[in-house]
């Protein structure tokens, strides 16, 4: 589901149950937009839970089937409902309220799963162990993220050994990581300790930042993996959010470069024009190759530049005394 869609389930379709549904549709989808796991105990949310109705855009219902039968056998089946709330109108409310606001531009995660089993640490592939890679893919769209698996094809799993805890496990992942161009990559470690709890050691790696390290613990394998998931997207939210006048409008000139032809001077500025933080696009020059604009972007400076550097579309010119861009083939 998109950042501004979730779904409830609801006893029936009548209006009332269909209202009691769209306030927990909104808090599904407040958590996605803010990056905040306590929506329900956080003031500033409450008058737009109250007024959730108005932030409705367009509702369905799906029947799902459970996994648990009747006690004859025959399948039980419930309603959902499913919701998409308006974009604008809910940006616009969680700035006026002072609120964090998390754009549409969010990173690529690659996640190298591996369990210990039996004192033998393995790679779990595509089909192994069904119900932990649905654990870390629901748990990410939860928070509005996608959490992408390698391949494993023959030439990774004969060059990484999950064994290897040291730099060279590490260099391998990095390695075989690189043909996905993913934002971070992330690996989890699971296993079963003496006191029967399963405990997550995590580490990810991003680009020109040190590699963060962090363990979980938990009574289940898929909480594990929950709570490890949430304290990176925790972290992620802190950078990429901006809040209250810190999210208002500013002016910022950028440059950007290797712009040859109208062809990848429409795709310039159709790009900036879609990144969360923009609000508006002015073009002030036009030198061979070069573009000069002005951007009106909620954040700033630096909110154009974390959603930037998540787009692939352009890449920084180092060592530049001036905002200045590079477009990417």
């Amino acid at each position: 589901m998109g950042l501004y869609e979730a779904e409830a389930a609801v006893p029936d379709r009548s209006s009332a149950s269909r209202q009691v549904a769209v306030g927990d549709c909104l808090s599904l989808v407040l958590i996605k937009l803010t990056g905040r796991r306590n929506i329900a105990e956080d003031a500033r949310f409450a008058p737009l839970l109250a007024r959730a109705q108005e932030y409705v855009r367009q509702y369905s219902y799906r029947q799902v089937r459970s996994a648990a039968p009747l006690s004859d056998g025959a399948p039980v089946s419930e309603w959902h409902l499913v919701t998409r709330f308006d974009e604008d109108a809910l940006n616009q409310a969680l700035r006026e309220s002072g609120a964090p606001v998390w754009g549409r531009e969010r990173p690529a995660v690659l996640v190298w799963l591996i369990v210990e089993q039996g004192r033998q640490k393995r790679l779990v592939q595509d089909g192994e162990l069904p119900a932990l890679r649905l654990s870390l893919e629901r748990g990410a769209a939860r928070r509005g993220i996608t959490a992408r698996f390698p391949l494993l094809d023959l030439e990774e799993t004969t060059r990484i050994r999950p064994t290897d805890t040291g730099e060279g496990f590490k260099d391998a992942v990095l390695a075989a990581s690189a043909r996905y161009q993913a934002d971070i990559v992330l690996t989890a470690s699971l296993s079963s300790t003496l006191s029967g709890l399963w405990e997550g050691e995590w580490r990810s790696y991003r680009a020109a930042r040190p590699a963060q390290r962090w363990r979980t613990e938990a009574d289940l394998p898929e909480l594990a993996l929950e709570e490890g998931l949430d304290r990176l997207v925790d972290e992620l939210a802190a950078e990429f959010t901006t809040t209250g006048l810190a999210g208002g409008l500013q002016d910022v000139e950028i440059i950007v470069e290797d712009v040859d032809t109208l062809t990848q001077y429409a795709r310039t500025l159709r790009y900036l024009d879609s990144l969360s933080p923009v609000s508006e696009v002015q073009l002030r020059e036009v030198r061979a190759g070069q573009l000069k604009l002005a951007l009106a972007a909620h954040g700033g400076a630096l909110a154009l530049t974390r959603a930037i550097s998540l787009g692939g579309v352009l890449e920084p010119v180092e060592n530049a005394d001036e905002a200045r861009y590079r477009l990417l083939p």
